[in-house]
């Protein structure tokens, strides 16, 4: 990043910052009249309770009264499509195991380390993750981790189709060419670009948002009216992330964003 970029981001950044605060509370103050239209998606489930992507989270999100869950998408090494974040692993017992290095089988052998509250937990499917999706008709975030091949999209949205309901679950990357993947086999589903801060700062085009009928699930930090107007002006969805204080969730809901993820 050259020093121009760097002064012209902390700018930005500034800038956006006063508008957090200046709409958000705006918004607060005139009782929120946007927020009924905004869509609440948990991230990673309800984590600030429970442990991120794991089947209590998810649980937990819908008795939290959001509605959606966002989660992230991985394969082991046999093929099995998990809900985790990471690479890797921790279990209780103080080893790590990498997904991508080991089968279904192995990563459930013990239980992952808890220190949200302690509970026994264990890795979750994606199969899993749709069918509580399913039976609370929750809108579906998926984020999808490292390279897909053409086998792991199938494999993935064949899974929501027959556990759930493809017009209902909202693929995203912030790899344009995991979504490309998507959008070859699959031409009318929704998809989203995960637009944060990295991609901000190394100067990712998302004009190819247009190019290919994605929406974009931006940092709120990140997000700016004329954004928003570029994704309405092409009928796309704008979601915004990780809003988890009061200031920034009215922000969201006076900027009139399809859904804002939190954590809380």
């Amino acid at each position: 990043m050259t020093f121009g970029f760097k002064i012209y981001t902390l700018l930005y950044y500034a800038v956006r910052y006063v508008m957090i605060v200046v709409l958000g509370l705006s918004s607060m103050l005139t009782g929120a009249p946007n927020k009924a239209q905004v869509k609440v998606v948990a991230h990673s489930g309800y984590c600030t309770a429970f442990l991120e992507n794991t089947e209590s989270s998810f649980i937990g999100a819908v008795e939290h009264g959001e509605n959606g869950i966002e989660t992230d998408i991985r394969f082991t090494s046999d093929g099995v499509a998990v809900t985790w974040h990471d690479g890797d692993i921790t279990f209780t017992d103080g080893t790590k195991m990498v997904v991508s290095q080991h089968t279904y089988q192995e990563l459930t052998s013990k239980p992952i380390a808890n220190p949200i509250n302690g509970e026994t937990v264990y890795l979750c499917t994606l199969e899993r993750y749709f069918e509580i999706c399913q039976k609370y008709n929750m809108v579906c975030f998926l984020d999808l981790k490292a390279d897909f091949t053409d086998e792991n999209v199938r494999y993935m949205m064949e899974m929501g189709r027959r556990v759930y309901n493809l017009d209902n679950i909202i693929p995203q990357s912030s790899n344009v060419e995991n979504l490309k993947k998507i959008r070859k086999q699959y031409p009318d589903q929704k998809l989203m670009l995960t637009y944060g801060r990295n991609q901000f700062e190394d100067k990712l085009d998302y004009s190819v948002c247009f190019e290919y009928g994605f929406g974009i699930d931006c940092d709120v930090t990140v997000i700016s009216q004329h954004m928003i107007r570029q994704f309405r002006e092409r009928n796309l969805e704008v979601a915004v992330f990780t809003c988890n204080t009061k200031t920034e969730q009215n922000y969201a809901y006076a900027l009139g964003v399809d859904y804002m993820e939190t954590d809380v």
